[in-house]
């Protein structure tokens, strides 16, 4: 090997332990956000920065806690290019029918409930 290779070897060797350290930091800081506060806009802003990191798991998990505590920016979501790394996932899919579904069937029952309060 000649110098060159070996120095970028070594440059690469010292930006994946770098990465490696900051994904670790970045976890334990959503960790306890979480702790303080765990609220649907924070869940929301872990899954895009977990889909980010390529993290699709905890992207997911966090993507579904959002949403399962209140999130309902249906418009953002379709848009937001943070989450494309999940988007196509099935799982992802899943999730999001399922809150939809959800948000539909309040609003009818919203609906609903008006409509016997006129009669």
């Amino acid at each position: 090997m000649n110098r060159l290779t070996v120095l970028l070897a070594a440059l690469c060797m010292s930006v994946m332990s770098l990465v490696a350290q900051q994904t670790a930091q970045i976890r334990q800081l959503m960790d306890s956000i979480f702790v303080v506060e765990p609220t649907e806009d924070n869940y929301y802003d872990a899954a895009c920065l977990y889909a980010l990191m390529g993290r699709s798991e905890q992207a997911l998990n966090a993507f579904d806690k959002a949403l399962s505590l209140g999130y309902r920016d249906f418009q953002h979501i379709a848009v937001d290019t943070d989450l494309d790394a999940i988007r196509e996932l099935p799982r992802f899919t899943e999730i999001l029918n399922k809150y939809r579904k959800l948000e539909v069937q309040s609003k009818f029952d919203l609906l609903k409930g008006a409509d016997t309060d006129m009669k």
